[in-house]
């Protein structure tokens, strides 16, 4: 391994069965609340009938892998694209791949000291499409919500430590004020400051890809996102909590049977992944985060609500 790198101690599989177990605990325990969190590998009850919307959200669960700064500075003068004079000036064997992301960030000032990063994921031999073209039809759909998720810590204890710290595990319960408007009022400043929430980053897609050899790289704290080909996407924080935080501020639910009639008019589903249950949209949409998980390893998570609250907002 390259001088440079650090490696991470986590795994995508143990990433995403965390994040997951997580959601699940925060969930309501009980149907008068106006919420559930309805993951693909959970069964559909009865109650579930009296769920009428939704707001659909699709992760894809990344680990990030750190690099150590250059130890000098890229005067601003000097473009990336110039190797040969970095090459000469500062005695690099090559600027491209995670060299390139080190020295981009120096130039530009992005905090690097670690640098966070993860890979695309190589396209798989039977697959139509990159995993993060599929990802980006799901971000576009005016309906739904994607982006990537990976953690903001390399160390396996600073991650279990943030999903087991007894004080905010459960932060007495999001749930638990009974008055509608406060219920989600409290629940979105509870994922504001839950610190697993905040452990982690969250980066939607932003343009369509022909090969994985891209990158996206970024700060500890979750902030000077950066794209490579090279861009600044943002020097703002944009941590899972605060994705949850801006989905749910903007009260976009949908009602579910609209959601998958979209689906199908985009192409993104079929006839036939509603199997038996034609008219059955939240069955339907379950089945489908199944196929797509199979698929393409990424995640639906589903928000679901009555038509009493959204309505009475």
């Amino acid at each position: 391994m390259k001088a440079f790198k650090i490696k991470s101690a986590l795994s995508e599989k143990q990433i995403e069965a965390d994040v997951t177990t997580y959601f699940g605990w925060i969930s309501p325990i009980n149907q008068r609340y106006p919420f559930r969190l309805l993951d693909i590998n959970e069964s559909i009850t009865g109650a579930d009938k009296l769920y009428d919307y939704v707001i659909p959200i699709y992760l894809q669960f990344k680990v990030s892998h750190g690099l150590k700064p250059l130890s000098f500075r890229i005067p601003i003068e000097i473009g990336l694209s110039k190797i040969s004079s970095l090459n000469k000036i500062f005695g690099l064997d090559k600027i491209i791949g995670l060299n390139k992301i080190r020295a981009f960030r120096r130039k530009n000032e992005l905090y690097d000291n670690p640098t966070l990063y993860f890979q695309l994921r190589e396209r798989a031999a039977t697959a139509e499409d990159f995993q993060h073209n599929i990802l980006l039809k799901f971000a576009n759909t005016g309906m739904s919500h994607a982006f990537y998720v990976a953690p903001l810590t390399l160390d396996m204890n600073s991650y279990r430590n943030m999903l087991y710290e007894e004080n905010n595990r459960f932060l007495q319960d999001p749930f638990f004020h009974k008055e509608i408007f406060i219920i989600q009022k409290k629940w979105i400043s509870a994922l504001g400051m839950v610190p697993f929430l905040r452990g982690h980053i969250s980066i939607p897609p932003h343009e369509r890809v022909d090969t994985h050899e891209h990158y996206f790289s970024f700060s500890p704290s979750g902030t000077d996102i950066a794209w490579h080909s090279p861009n600044v996407i943002s020097r703002d924080a944009s941590r899972l909590s605060d994705q949850l935080v801006r989905i749910l501020n903007t009260n976009s639910w949908t009602p579910i049977e609209s959601y998958w009639r979209l689906l199908l008019e985009q192409d993104l589903v079929s006839n036939s992944d509603a199997g038996d249950n034609s008219q059955n949209f939240l069955y339907n949409l379950q089945r489908f985060g199944r196929t797509l998980y199979e698929k393409h390893e990424i995640r639906q998570l589903l928000i679901l609500s009555t038509k009493e609250f959204v309505e009475s907002k």
